[in-house]
């Protein structure tokens, strides 16, 4: 009888305990639920495309070069869905609170500053309605229309070219640095180099960047937005890029973006738009 009552007295203890700690785990469990649905609720989806040149149908499309058909494609397809087409700017407006996106957005990026920014890209974003990103390259604008040594296709912006695609309203100008759009001398873009200290560093990556600021000011274009060329950063980078005034950079790393009002705008990541084939966006759409 004795051991009944001893057993019986553990038993009450361990099913006491159990239950307690089975209340701590579900308590804990249901505030990680409320936390995550929190996250998930407030969080948007952007999807990144960085394109380069947009060429004539007779030209070859290439990883780096898409056909205006296959673009206005592109652009079909995100119109039959109803997707938004958005710029930094509403991500900025989003984070304060002072505009609605969609739970998923699509930005449109094309770097380097091609003259066919003008001549084929821009009368399709008008015809569609649709917003992009122009990521312009300083020293790329001596190879402008006006030079006669450069073949059509691969013919640059110059500065007024520029701030005829900023007078639009659906067009965002992003720099892309100045001098550092190739891997030579011991550059590889915008990134340190081996040995170079963070105070020489700093010096460097905001002087370029000051220079293309200061070009794009005198034709009355201001720009918050920086595409490091090749993708190629440092660990430091955005925060030198700050000082410069910089809200939003753009990486050649691949993945979705999910934006809350609280996360970063630096280093968005990007899909590349092969201009041979790349069906990122339609999975992405679809899902």
């Amino acid at each position: 009888m004795l051991f009944s009552i001893k057993r019986d007295k553990s038993m009450y203890y361990y099913m006491y305990y159990f239950t307690a700690i089975m209340m701590i785990v579900m308590l804990i469990l249901n505030i990680c639920t409320c936390v995550f649905d929190i996250n998930a609720d407030d969080s948007i989806e952007v999807l990144v495309l960085m394109y380069h040149n947009v060429v004539k149908d007779t030209d070859k499309a290439t990883k780096y070069e898409i056909r205006i058909s296959d673009l206005e494609k592109d652009f079909a397809y995100i119109k039959k869905f109803g997707a938004k087409t958005i710029l930094p700017a509403d991500l900025y407006a989003y984070q304060e609170g002072k505009k609605k996106l969609p739970k998923k957005s699509v930005m449109l990026t094309f770097d380097d500053g091609f003259y066919s920014y003008v001549t084929l890209l821009l009368p399709l974003l008008q015809k569609y309605n649709m917003s992009a990103v122009v990521n312009v390259v300083g020293e790329y604008t001596k190879y402008n229309k006006n030079n006669n040594d450069i073949c059509e296709k691969y013919t640059y912006l110059d500065f007024e070219d520029m701030k005829t695609l900023a007078s639009c309203s659906n067009i965002a100008i992003g720099l892309h640095s100045y001098h550092y759009h190739h891997i030579k001398n011991g550059n590889n873009g915008a990134s340190q180099r081996k040995g170079e200290s963070f105070g020489d560093y700093k010096i460097r990556l905001q002087k370029d960047t000051n220079k293309l600021i200061s070009e794009l000011n005198k034709v009355g274009i201001s720009s918050d937005v920086y595409a490091y060329p090749y993708g190629a950063y440092s660990k430091c980078s955005d925060e030198i890029l700050k000082e410069c005034g910089i809200r939003c950079s753009m990486s050649c790393n691949e993945g979705i973006n999910y934006i809350t009002k609280d996360s970063s705008l630096y280093l968005l990541k990007r899909y590349n738009r092969n201009g041979v084939w790349d069906n990122r966006l339609q999975k992405f759409l679809a899902r």
